[in-house]
């Protein structure tokens, strides 16, 4: 034990380690920032009477697939995988500046053996070894290492809360992918049957017309709106396959072929989260969080600039063992410690520079933190405001489409009884497939909407793959 004690590792070590500790405060450290970089309002704008929780609020759905879908994406998503390198580079960067808190401690062993000769006779064989163990240390005075570090360390807990924002952002991305696959398949679903109506319609007047009791211009107006439903499909399929290829690359495949989604029709409309006062973003969202960090790091960025204009300490102590002699005392060592001051004289106002950036940067940052925040609180009120609106205008399509039902009605039996041409059931009847077409567009813009709303209140993102 005393021989350990006394050995140059533990000397050298329990000496700069004791210095390290004296360094521990920094003379520049930035002042407090306030969360809220501006004026918010008291409350939102529209009233939610929401009371759904938003953790994993995709599974309000109540699909299987869904569940599936997220749970795969959150897995193999590109992006994801991307701000997860990301945050580990962010986090060895942070260990990187904090070993400099730390004194450092070489150490290097040499050997080597000569032999000497005359006339093939050897005169000599000699041997030798060394150690050499050389420590260094500085002494953070003004506390630029810690500045640093924190600085890297606050980049880091922002890198995280990027990868927090690329989840929830992939999440809402694969949750409305999955709401336009249905909205389209119903498009088709509802154009398929509007197709059979016509087709049976004309049926109907090819008799009419061949036992002539009806005219060819009846005929004709029904054959164009056959041919104006059958239009109506081409395009409702590439939506169709676009919101499959969407979900593929969401997923991180390149065949949407591998896909097997059985779902039809629309689901029902979710339960409205509780939207809170705007101040709530500002812990919810890791956007803004990560923009707050952002600015933090950016504050003690300008902290180290700043120091860097004074003066820096070192300490270094060296001490070899030989072949020749194994024991120095720790006199004989402590001979070998050796420190430096180094002050900056003249620099033609780099470091003065460096410091002017470093404090644009943090006023960007800040620009930036508050540019998140009103970001955020309108993507909030943009989104109440839809759901507001497509639930008023869904209530209005459904009235008209039952009037536009009944007006269909009377005009076929007008019709039939003689009292109206034909043209005017071909018009009703027109009208009753666009509106029937117009409230599936607007229930999935209705459900679009509500995602958004979870998206912009910083839903949880999920990481137990549900």
């Amino acid at each position: 034990m005393y021989a350990s004690s006394r050995s140059p590792f533990f000397s050298v070590y329990l000496l700069l380690g004791f210095l390290a500790a004296l360094s521990a405060c920094t003379v520049f450290a930035p002042p407090e920032r306030s969360v809220q970089p501006v004026e918010l309002p008291a409350d939102f704008a529209w009233d939610t009477n929401g009371t759904a929780p938003i953790d994993h609020w995709w599974r309000k759905f109540d699909s299987r697939e869904l569940n599936s879908l997220v749970h795969a994406a959150l897995e193999d998503n590109f992006n994801i995988r991307s701000s997860w390198a990301k945050l580990r580079q962010a986090k060895a960067v942070a260990a990187k500046s904090r070993a400099g808190l730390f004194p450092a401690l070489d150490t290097s062993l040499e050997g080597s053996r000569s032999r000497s000769y005359r006339d093939y006779e050897m005169l000599s064989d000699t041997k030798s070894a060394s150690l050499d163990l050389a420590a260094s240390y500085e002494v953070d005075l003004w506390g630029r290492i810690r500045a640093g570090y924190t600085a890297d360390r606050l980049s880091a807990r922002a890198a995280y809360e990027d990868l927090r924002t690329t989840a929830i952002s992939l999440t809402g991305e694969v949750v409305k992918a999955w709401v336009e696959l249905l909205a389209a398949r119903r498009q088709i679903q509802v154009v398929q049957d509007q197709i059979d109506v016509n087709e049976r319609l004309l049926r109907i007047q090819v008799s009419r017309f061949e036992k002539g009791m009806a005219s060819a211009l009846d005929l004709t107006q029904q054959k164009e709106l056959v041919a104006g439903s059958r239009s109506a499909l081409p395009p409702l399929r590439a939506r169709q396959r676009a919101a499959l290829n969407q979900l593929a690359l969401l997923l991180g495949r390149a065949d949407s072929g591998s896909l097997s989604i059985r779902g039809q029709s629309l689901p029902p409309p979710i339960p409205q989260p509780e939207a809170g006062v705007p101040a709530d973003l500002l812990m919810a969202r890791p956007d803004v969080r990560a923009a707050f960090y952002r600015l933090r790091s950016a504050d003690w960025a300008v902290s180290v600039a700043r120091i860097d204009r004074l003066p820096v300490l070192s300490i270094s102590a060296r001490t070899a063992l030989s072949s020749d002699s194994f024991s120095l005392a720790w006199g004989d060592w402590l001979t070998r410690l050796g420190s430096s001051l180094t002050a900056p004289v003249f620099d033609a106002g780099s470091r003065q520079a460096e410091v002017e950036r470093s404090r644009a940067v943090s006023d960007e940052r800040l620009a930036e933190y508050a540019g998140t925040v009103l970001e955020a609180v309108k993507e909030v009120q943009d989104a109440l405001a839809n759901i507001a609106g497509y639930k008023e205008q869904i209530a209005r399509v459904e009235d008209e489409l039952r009037a536009a039902e009944q007006a269909r009605e009377q005009a076929r039996i007008r019709y039939i009884n003689g009292q109206n041409d034909y043209l005017n059931f071909v018009t009703q009847q027109r009208s009753v497939h666009e509106l029937q077409r117009s409230l599936v567009s607007a229930r999935a813009d209705l459900l679009a909407s509500q995602i958004a709303l979870y998206r912009a209140l910083g839903a949880g993102e999920g990481w137990d793959r549900g």
